[in-house]
């Protein structure tokens, strides 16, 4: 036990009442496993709940308790007078009506009636007669020489001449709904009878009285918690509620009975002590865990214990923000531990962030994480171990950066870095940090340059992005696809991964309303994004994702699953709402199993350098389907911010590195185009290798060859872009889809100034332009044909490579294009 909780136990020994009070507080009314009788002081757990560890007849419909066997008695003598086995008699006849499955042996009355209309009172027993009249059933039966059929027994019940209805005669247990079967001496119903007669072989002068009185009477799905002594009891009741209602699993009821038995005779005060030393409390597994988690928040709130001023800074207990869809957030993690930061005002830093910030609790770690490094590198570098903060300067900030960037590799780095900077900011935004030199501060021009160096050559450099071929192939398969019962569902996760390119965090936490209709008759899917800060987001989908949520839906609904989660685990017994959603790690596995019985890839597969190569299956992850989904989009020409929107992103800058190449590759691409460059003439003329980056600069339309406005970077064009009249134009056959566009733009502006008073010279002007775009397009295209079709595949291969270093290279160029 730490020493904060031995401080919080301590404290609650002198509360009195008051702890009592304030869990009695927390506790609902509505139980999920049972009823509470505040009054008899016993849980009872409702044994046909599958909140529990009770389990059921295999036999479909049935609803009786089978605590042993796989299937109830009733079911087992039904088998043997049928003549079957009790396997296949339970297969070929379900119950029809789930609902009235349970057994009610000792409940229901007998269905007899006497000729004034009055109901036997006694219990039904035996094909719902009481034991006296299913005897007189049978003794008229064969009187007759009749068979005993169901008929003959619908017959009897309905026949009422010279019946007898006996009078019922209920259990006098509390909370017993039994009725006597047949007359015994000791006034109990036929089930408490046996019971007390057992309980007389352990206590032979045990009286009637007695054992109606204790605890015996109770039936194995009821707790007796009346024996506890307080606070214990309201104790267990608030852990039993919180552990059922939050979902963690079944209520093992048979391990909770000899722990209460035991329990009662200890000399323990409060239950999370019992729970911390008490030999019977390991046995319970999950509710001693969770238990002892619950309990010591909820003492903490007693004790009005604030994290934020204490030593141990406890995340559950603040209102951090959640990106994620965790059901049990406020439960988990351990405390951060302030004594780690030696510099008071690093600390105190570190606590106004927080309290001002609340971020989510992977950057709150991340944070204390470098706040702790940080006040190692100070007390190892100053001689006063950064005691004093006047004596700061920017020495001491590079020693920090650098520690950052020995410590973490490049991506925790910069993470680290990040949220480091904005500590140093918001503790001088709120005045924290007053008596701090200036000095102290982020050197723009120092820190973080080798992080970004790495970052920025890895992705130009290496293209992690999963080939077209691969993608395909792997949806093909698709409907191959067996990975265990669960098929139907990996199925259609994967399937959503490769047509909507979300997140896989993204996919896996959908909801079942996640599929709507706009006012168009258009489908949209709805996801949280939660990498954006949670926020309800709607994508516009085509016909096979929603074929293929359909065909999910139809298997969930014939599973009966209920859950709001589209893709729940696989915790079936757990109450719905409680059921969480699959992990992106095993979905991994998953993929990972899926694509390990796949064949090779047919057909080539080309790297990032456009080189042949075997492509290893069992390398995909479920996020490069998003970067496929993001290199097919740059591959069809979808402009960068019109990308930027549908991958969810905040920065243009991120959206870019899907349209990065290597260097290899772009300089193939264009000593394989450069010969084909044409001028406004269609004349073909080429640009001599190594010299194209020096003569020529993107435009929409094509290259532009003119010395001005290749030193512009193409930002100073003298004819407003009105490229095909122009002697400086440069296109090769990767600017066909372009040309092809601008020429349809300006037949339709031309059709449009034709019907209104526009001048002739400018109209002159429009087909002009027309004009020369298609005669430099046919020749290129004439070209083209006379080539031969290996030569035209690679053109072709290298035409999308130039495309997609075009749209990086002109994203970021604000190009005025004036219309006539």
């Amino acid at each position: 036990m730490s020493a904060v909780a031995e401080e919080l136990v301590r404290s609650l020994s002198g509360a009195g009442t008051g702890w009592c009070e304030f869990l009695a507080g927390m506790l609902s009314d509505d139980w999920a496993v049972g009823s509470w009788d505040p009054g008899r002081g016993v849980l009872t757990i409702d044994p046909f709940n599958e909140l529990n560890d009770f389990t059921v007849c295999d036999r479909p419909g049935c609803a009786n308790p089978a605590a042993r066997v796989a299937f109830c008695q009733s079911c087992v003598r039904r088998a043997r007078a049928a003549g079957l086995p009790v396997e296949e008699y339970a297969r070929t006849r379900p119950k029809v009506d789930p609902l009235e499955g349970r057994s009610t042996r000792g409940f229901a009355l007998c269905g007899v009636h006497d000729e004034a209309g009055r109901r036997c009172g006694r219990a039904q027993t035996t094909r719902g007669l009481c034991p006296s009249h299913y005897y007189r059933f049978t003794k008229n039966c064969k009187a007759g020489g009749m068979p005993v059929t169901d008929e003959m027994l619908a017959a009897f019940i309905t026949d009422r001449r010279g019946k007898v209805a006996h009078p019922s005669v209920p259990c006098p247990v509390t909370g017993c709904d039994r009725v006597f079967s047949t007359p015994l001496a000791s006034g109990l119903c036929d089930y408490h009878d046996s019971g007390l007669r057992a309980a007389r072989r352990l206590d032979p002068v045990l009286t009637v009285t007695g054992f109606i009185g204790s605890d015996s009477v109770l039936e194995r799905h009821q707790l007796p918690l009346r024996s506890l002594p307080e606070p214990m009891r309201t104790e267990l009741l608030f852990v039993l509620q919180q552990y059922s209602t939050r979902g963690y699993g079944r209520l093992i009821v048979n391990k909770l009975r000899p722990f209460i038995n035991d329990a009662c005779h200890d000399e323990h005060t409060n239950l999370l002590e019992c729970f911390r030393t008490h030999e019977h409390a390991t046995r319970l597994k999950g509710v001693r865990s969770v238990g002892i988690l619950v309990l010591e928040k909820a003492l903490r709130r007693f004790t009005r214990y604030e994290s934020l001023q204490e030593n141990l800074v406890y995340l559950q207990d603040l209102p951090l923000r959640v990106t994620n869809s965790h059901p049990n957030a406020d439960l988990a993690g351990s405390p951060l531990d302030m004594r780690e930061i030696s510099q008071p005002w690093l600390a105190a830093a570190f606590r106004e962030w927080l309290r001002s910030t609340l971020e989510p609790r992977t950057r709150v770690q991340r944070c204390f994480a470098a706040c702790v490094e940080a006040s190692a590198v100070l007390r190892a570098k100053r001689s006063d171990a950064g005691i004093d903060p006047t004596r700061l300067a920017y020495e001491d900030m590079a020693a920090i950066s650098t520690r950052f960037e020995a410590r973490w590799p490049v991506r925790a780095s910069q993470t680290s870095h990040a949220v480091w900077w904005e500590l140093c900011r918001t503790a001088r935004r709120l005045g924290t940090w007053r008596q701090i030199p200036e000095s102290f501060a982020q050197n723009y021009a120092g820190h973080k340059r080798t992080a970004r160096r790495d970052r920025n050559d890895q992705r130009v450099e290496n293209d992690r992005v999963t080939p077209a071929a691969v993608i395909e192939h792997l949806r093909n398969h698709t409907g191959q696809m067996s990975v265990g019962r669960h098929t139907k569902m990996y199925r259609c996760v994967l399937e959503l991964l490769m047509e909507t390119g979300r997140r896989p965090g993204e996919i896996t936490s959908l909801g079942t309303d996640c599929l709507l209709q706009d006012r168009h008759g258009g489908w949209l899917l709805r996801y949280t994004a939660h990498k954006t800060g949670g926020t309800i987001k709607e994508l516009p989908v085509e016909s096979p994702v929603v074929e293929s949520i359909r065909r999910w839906e139809g298997a969930r609904e014939e599973l009966g699953i209920r859950s709001s989660f589209l893709f729940p685990t696989g915790r079936r017994r757990l109450k719905d709402e409680n059921v969480p959603h699959i992990g992106e790690t095993y979905l991994a596995r998953i993929l990972h199993k899926f694509t390990e019985s796949l064949p090779p890839v047919p057909g080539p597969v080309l790297d990032p350098d456009g080189n042949t190569v075997d492509f290893d299956l069992a390398s995909v992850q479920p996020y490069d389907f998003r970067r496929a989904y993001a290199q097919r989009h740059a591959d069809n020409g979808t402009d960068p911010d019109v990308l930027r929107q549908l991958m969810d992103h905040v920065s243009m800058a991120t959206t870019m590195g899907y349209y990065q190449v290597s260097s290899k590759r772009r300089r193939q691409a264009v000593s394989t185009l450069a010969p084909l460059a044409h001028d406004r003439h269609g004349h073909q003329i080429g640009i001599g290798h190594g010299r194209v980056q020096l003569k020529i600069t993107p435009v929409p339309y094509g290259d532009c060859a003119e010395p001005s406005n290749v030193a512009a970077g193409g930002t100073a064009c003298q004819l407003r872009y009105q490229c095909a009249g122009c002697g400086f134009f440069r296109p090769n056959p990767s600017h066909i889809p372009e040309i092809e566009k601008e020429i349809l733009k300006l037949r339709s502006q031309l059709r449009i100034a034709e019907a209104s008073d526009t001048a002739t010279y400018l109209l002159d002007a429009q087909r002009g332009l027309i004009t020369d775009y298609e005669k430099v397009l046919a020749t290129m295209r004439t070209r083209l044909e006379q080539l031969p079709p290996e030569q035209r595949r690679e053109i072709d291969t290298m035409s999308e490579v130039m495309r997609r270093a075009r749209s990086a290279a002109l994203a970021n160029k604000q190009i005025e294009l004036r219309e006539l």
